[in-house]
């Protein structure tokens, strides 16, 4: 289903961007960019087994029910 959701978001991307849509995909990427190079900053700061996003909430608030519940949503 991915693929078939590539495919489909081009076509709507062009339709709304039309001849600036490479520009909408350079700027996804830079953000794609910088979102892994902040987890990957994160994990070598906080090294944990698959804590991922979960970690960074228990970092920040502390091991506890607010922590829990944001990392089940």
């Amino acid at each position: 289903m991915v693929g078939a959701g590539i495919f489909a978001l081009l076509g709507e991307a062009a339709a709304l961007a039309g001849t600036a849509v490479w520009v909408s995909f350079l700027m996804a990427g830079v953000i794609a960019l910088l979102t892994g190079y902040s987890f990957v900053q994160m994990g070598i700061r906080f090294p944990s087994r698959g804590g991922g996003g979960v970690e960074y909430l228990v970092q920040a608030y502390g091991p506890g029910l607010f922590s829990g519940a944001c990392s089940i949503l």
